[in-house]
C-alpha cells in the first residue's frame, strides 16, 4: 500500500506542469492522509476493540418484483 502511494505521488509530480508545481507547493504530500480520512477504514479501526467480530454491512432493501 505504501508503495502504491509512493508511485502515485511520483507519477503526479513527474507529469505536473511547472506552474502547477509552484502553486501547489508541498500540499500534494498530504494526499495519502486525505485518502485515509475519507475511507471507511477509520470506522473499522474504532470498532475493532469493542466488537472484534462485528461486520458492519451496508443495509439493502429487498424489492418485490
Amino acid at each position: 500500500m505504501a508503495a502504491s502511494y509512493g508511485l502515485f505521488l511520483l507519477l503526479g509530480r513527474v507529469v505536473m506542469l511547472h506552474e502547477k508545481k509552484r502553486s501547489i507547493g508541498w500540499c500534494w504530500i498530504y494526499a495519502p492522509l486525505y485518502w485515509l480520512m475519507i475511507s471507511a477504514a477509520w470506522r473499522a479501526l474504532l470498532q475493532l476493540p469493542g466488537k472484534p467480530f462485528f461486520w458492519d454491512k451496508t443495509p439493502h432493501v429487498l424489492r418485490r418484483i
